[in-house]
């Protein structure tokens, strides 16, 4: 394997790069590398604490947008719900007798008061001629 070497920028001569001569050029440039890759590290690291503290200013955000939703909605449902039930106090109710039952199936409701079927107007079915 050949040995690096390097050009005298005056002279134009090339040297050969022994450990000896070597050493001193691989140690500055090791330094500079080195000291790129901390500074990239720093970089990095700065923008991950920047990141995790706008991750959590977003879920904190959420939590509250969260929480106004539900409150909102529990406060619709509750303004609806009282709506209704004034809604549904507002409308009449069917004719219904105060001890109504529902028929027997073997019981049929006369003709002329069909739309109350109260207990005096049933009467038993009659059974088919066979």
């Amino acid at each position: 394997m050949t040995e690096p070497t390097i050009i005298c920028p005056n002279c134009k001569t090339e040297i050969k790069l022994t450990e000896s001569l070597a050493a001193p050029l691989i140690a500055s440039t090791r330094l500079q590398f080195e000291a790129q890759l901390a500074q990239k590290d720093r970089d990095i690291a700065q923008r991950e604490t920047a990141m995790r503290e706008k991750e959590k200013a977003l879920a904190d955000a959420k939590r509250d947008l969260d929480e106004q939703v539900a409150d909102q909605v529990a406060s619709q449902l509750k303004t609806e719900r009282t709506r209704v039930a004034a809604e549904e106090a507002k409308r009449p109710r069917p004719h219904r007798p105060t001890s109504w039952k529902p028929k027997p199936a073997n019981w049929q409701s006369c003709k002329t008061c069909s739309r109350c079927a109260t207990p005096s107007c049933l009467r038993p079915k009659r059974p088919r001629p066979s």
